[in-house]
Parts: C-alpha cells; sequence; structure tokens
C-alpha cells in the first residue's frame, strides 16, 4: 500500500528522496539540529535562547541580592551576554548569502 500521494516530477521525487535520506543518515545530532543547512541558523537561534533563559534567571534571582554580595552584578553579566544574543542576531537575520 501506498502513502495515498503520488509525485509524478521526476526531480521532485530526487529531491524528497535526497532529504529524507539526508535526514535519517545523519544520527542523532542531526535530528536536532537539522540538515547541513539549517545547522548554522538552529544553533544562533539556540544560542539566543539560551543566553536570555540565563539572563532572565539571574537577573530575578539576584534582583534581591546587594551588587557588592554578587561576584558579577546584574548590568555586568547582561554586559557580557548582551553582545553575543546581538551578534547571533545579526547572524541570523544579516545581509548575505544563505
Amino acid at each position: 500500500m501506498g502513502s495515498g500521494f503520488k509525485i509524478d516530477d521526476k526531480d521532485a521525487q530526487k529531491k524528497l528522496a535526497e532529504g529524507i535520506n539526508a535526514r535519517e543518515g545523519s544520527g542523532w545530532l542531526g535530528k536536532i539540529w537539522g540538515v547541513t543547512s539549517s545547522v548554522p541558523h538552529n544553533i544562533a537561534a539556540l544560542t539566543i535562547f539560551v543566553l536570555l533563559l540565563f539572563g532572565i534567571i539571574y537577573t530575578y534571582s539576584c534582583i534581591n541580592i546587594p551588587s557588592e554580595k554578587l561576584s558579577i552584578s546584574i548590568a555586568g553579566f547582561w554586559g557580557i551576554i548582551s553582545p553575543i544574543i546581538t551578534l547571533s542576531f545579526g547572524y541570523l537575520f544579516g545581509k548575505g548569502k544563505h
């Protein structure tokens, strides 16, 4: 029994088969990150998500602690992670070949 649809275009069949084979043959990391062309974008998006999450958690957990008791101030922490976040956004949405 078939899947219920038929592709008559040979080029489309070939591209579909290549995409399925690339996805299945890539192992567990390939299933997480995706195919080769999308891996850098997925890593940049994950970096943004993780840094924002850590920044929010650090900010709310340290908001009532005096700054002299912190090893790094809240502003200092954001001063470290915000350039990395903006760099990742620049990579994702920047001009250039994709």
